[in-house]
């Protein structure tokens, strides 16, 4: 389970959220591997009071692992192309989507820690776009995973 905050470029609008993730045998190797990715997030808008909704996203991802000398610190580097659902169409003033749907696409820089790489702590850029209306871009995303 990892959960995650980000804002979006207009600094107006906060997401919250938590990802679930499962292996998955997509191009696995000693230094890379396949998961999918199903999160949902709570977008809110801080220019107008009680304006939030909710979003689905299913994101399959591959992350390569960078190389480390060191057990307890495994950094890697994920990039996932997916798709997103919003609640809405509209954040208030800033977006017009255009579609409840759109493409998502990931890039995460971040390392596993801990006695069995249980930990995990990240940044991340997401985009979602295409289906026609605004493009939205989260910028910085940060998030802190637990693997069980």
């Amino acid at each position: 389970i990892n959960l995650n905050y980000g804002r979006t470029t207009s600094s107006d609008i906060n997401v919250f959220g938590h990802d679930w993730r499962w292996d998955l045998p997509l191009y696995p190797t000693q230094n890379s591997a396949g998961h999918l990715l199903f999160g949902i997030t709570r977008w809110q808008d801080n220019s107008v009071a009680d304006n939030s909704f909710v979003g689905l996203h299913l994101t399959p991802s591959l992350r390569f692992v960078l190389p480390s000398n060191n057990e307890l610190f495994s950094p890697y580097f994920d990039f996932g192309v997916g798709v997103a659902y919003f609640g809405r169409k509209d954040f208030g003033d800033h977006y017009s989507l255009g579609s409840d749907i759109k493409m998502e696409t990931d890039i995460t820089i971040g390392a596993n820690f801990g006695a069995q790489s249980e930990y995990e702590l990240g940044i991340a850029y997401t985009h979602y776009g295409l289906g026609g209306g605004d493009d939205v871009d989260l910028l910085p995303r940060v998030y802190f995973g637990y693997h069980f």
